[in-house]
């Protein structure tokens, strides 16, 4: 059966434009994030997000002065994280002013020397709080508030000394971005709950999880070190490329400084704040070996304990970068929460085992 053409008007190409647009509005949205936030962040990265050109960079056989192993490492990744704290509290040790006490493979105790030593202002902070409460700090969940107070305060310090003088976070450009995507999104699920299908709603999920990735990615993109924060940078690299350099080019460079124990730990702080100190450690099996077979018994005072067979400088500094970080952030968590603590490495080969390696 039919009527004739007329009978019922046909809607025009206008009316079925809109009839589409308010059926698919949630799926419409949900693309707009996807094309919209990018085109915001990439314009966000040109106008404030690019970095300054790198200068030239060549090995450096010390630090930039004025600089700690945390502000190093803060200032090179332009950001916080606990590696950060676990190279301040090594380094507080290397300058004596505590001890790191190693009761079996993950249990682990700062003790004050009660030494005065010139340190950075973060560094004092860090000390003055570690030890308020006695001279003795187990790394143990039991004092969760006292390293996490801690490390906040280490942060805040070294925020406030070198965030923005040496790097700029551009926080508002990403904070804009997120308040976008956000925004999209809440209107895309208005629409998808009220007129939208299965695929709209997949749609916005996926949409979701774009938005966080994308924010993730240019939250890091964005950060830009200053002039000044670049020019420290390339003393940074220069400086980890002389504690990261292979033995065989080491000997070949001009003047090197001679491979010491106490060179060895004086810089083991930045190498781990680095990343590389599996690398510098390597460097000094050889010398170190060589001092324990001429009856000197090298082993570095800040770090004792009960667990000791023969040292090893590889296996001595996987150790701190593994299993005694490990400890200090699970130490930082209160008891009953996930820490993330899975013991590390606790020696590697030949250093004498799980304690730490001599």
């Amino acid at each position: 059966m039919g009527w004739p053409k007329g009978y019922v008007v046909e809607p025009s190409s206008k009316q079925k434009f809109l009839w589409f647009l308010k059926d698919n509005l949630g799926i419409l949205f949900s693309l707009l994030a996807l094309i919209l936030l990018p085109l915001w962040y990439l314009y966000a990265w040109n106008k404030v997000g690019r970095d300054p050109r790198k200068g030239v960079i060549f090995p450096r056989y010390t630090p930039p002065e004025g600089f700690s192993p945390a502000a190093i490492r803060y200032i090179r990744r332009m950001g916080y994280d606990d590696k950060a704290f676990t190279a301040a509290i090594i380094n507080l040790a290397v300058q004596g002013r505590l001890i790191i006490r190693q009761e079996d493979k993950r249990k682990y105790s700062l003790e004050n020397t009660g030494v005065q030593a010139t340190s950075s202002p973060e560094e004092d902070i860090l000390h003055s709080q570690l030890f308020a409460q006695g001279d003795t700090l187990e790394l143990d969940n039991a004092n969760h508030m006292t390293f996490s107070a801690s490390g906040l305060r280490l942060h805040k310090q070294l925020a406030a000394a070198y965030k923005g003088k040496y790097f700029s976070a551009n926080t508002s450009w990403l904070l804009l971005g997120i308040l976008m995507g956000f925004i999209l999104l809440a209107v895309s699920m208005i629409f998808t709950v009220l007129y939208g299908s299965f695929w709209g709603m997949l749609l916005l999920i996926i949409s979701a999880l774009g938005v966080i990735v994308i924010s993730a990615v240019f939250g890091k993109l964005l950060k830009a070190p200053t002039l000044a924060g670049r020019a420290v940078m390339d003393e940074i690299d220069g400086f980890k490329m002389f504690l990261e350099v292979a033995e065989k080019d080491y000997l070949q460079w001009s003047a090197p400084p001679e491979r010491t124990p106490e060179l060895f730990e004086k810089y083991l702080p930045h190498a781990l704040a680095l990343g590389v100190d599996q690398q510098w450690a390597e460097k000094f099996s050889s010398v170190l070996a060589a001092a324990s077979e001429a009856g000197q018994g090298y082993r570095p005072v800040w770090y004792q304990g009960h667990y000791y067979t023969g040292f090893s400088a590889a296996s001595f500094a996987s150790n701190l970068n593994s299993s005694f970080s490990n400890s200090i952030a699970a130490a930082k968590t209160a008891p009953g929460s996930s820490s993330g603590f899975s013991g590390g490495s606790s020696g590697g080969g030949g250093g004498g085992g799980g304690g730490g390696g001599w």
